[in-house]
């Protein structure tokens, strides 16, 4: 929902989950789905997760060296959003639960915490992360994400988990100081000028055997359409608190904190959890590159 309606949309939402009497519980009375059986985020219980031995490896193809990608930040009022310009070089998905349809990356976005006990949407065994990023693709049958959103095999969405774990990554701080340009919401667009290198900053998307949970589910936020393929990755990356506290100086339409912008755990109810895990690899990762175009 990156066009104007979509921001009004996001900014009235957004308005409405800081006050004190609205809530996730009541997301059902704005959009219809949110109180579906198919909602995410979930607590991923490893132990129920059935392990696939029939997937094909998931492949993340870029069209630029190093995996980057560049495009524009905005804060909508929710999250902070980096929209992809596929025109200098995007990425696709395809593979592993989505069989041979290729996704196209649209944007990726981050949820985070007021401090760092929490802040991912999904758990792990009960174990929440400080963060957690979203890497958000279309179905490529449809020609665009609008259209592809509502659509039942529409959107994949692959999930990471970011850590305080004295790792530190300098993709990461390139995003996290770049929010100081989109502080508060509204329509304003930040240029990243300089390219991200997804690959770098999520290492485990240039390889084939990392290790994932697999899941049909929603977006999680209004409209909540039942429409997302999940992949969540089982191993997460590193962020500092200071860059952590850099999202956290992000405001909503009404000026308020926008850190816990996490929507609570949804039941499985009785939806099938994949596991994949390096073992089932056949062959080593490697960075796989297509169409390589080079930009200054």
């Amino acid at each position: 929902m990156d066009s104007r309606a979509g921001f009004v949309f996001l900014a009235a939402f957004s308005i409405a989950i800081a006050s004190k009497d609205y809530g996730p519980g009541d997301w059902g009375k704005v959009a219809p789905p949110c109180s579906g059986q198919l909602q995410s985020p979930i607590n991923i219980v490893s132990s129920l997760a059935e392990v696939n031995t029939t997937h094909n490896d998931l492949v993340v193809n870029f069209d630029n060296m190093n995996g980057a990608v560049t495009g524009y930040l905005i804060n909508n009022g929710h999250a902070p959003k980096v929209f992809v310009d596929n025109n200098q070089g995007g990425a696709t998905v395809t593979g592993g639960p989505l069989g041979q349809n290729m996704f196209v990356l649209q944007q990726f976005h981050f949820h985070f915490g007021c401090n760092s006990s929490a802040g991912s949407e999904h758990t792990l065994d009960g174990k929440t992360f400080a963060s957690e990023m979203h890497l958000v693709f279309y179905n490529s049958v449809y020609k665009s994400f609008q259209v592809a959103s509502s659509k039942p095999d529409g959107l994949a969405v692959i999930g990471v988990f970011l850590q305080v774990d004295g790792g530190f990554s300098k993709w990461m701080e390139y995003i996290a100081v770049s929010l100081r340009n989109v502080k508060t919401a509204n329509e304003i667009n930040y240029n990243l000028g300089d390219s991200i290198a997804l690959s770098k900053l999520v290492p485990e998307l240039a390889s084939k055997n990392a290790p994932y949970y697999a899941y049909k589910g929603s977006l999680t936020t209004p409209p909540c359409y039942e429409s997302v393929q999940w992949i969540v990755m089982k191993n997460p990356i590193s962020v500092t608190e200071s860059q952590l506290e850099m999202m956290r100086l992000l405001t909503t339409p009404n000026g308020t904190p926008m850190c816990n912008n996490f929507r609570p755990v949804r039941p499985l109810n009785r939806r099938k959890l994949i596991q994949r895990s390096p073992k089932q690899a056949k062959l080593p990762g490697r960075l796989r590159l297509q169409g390589i175009r080079l930009y200054h």
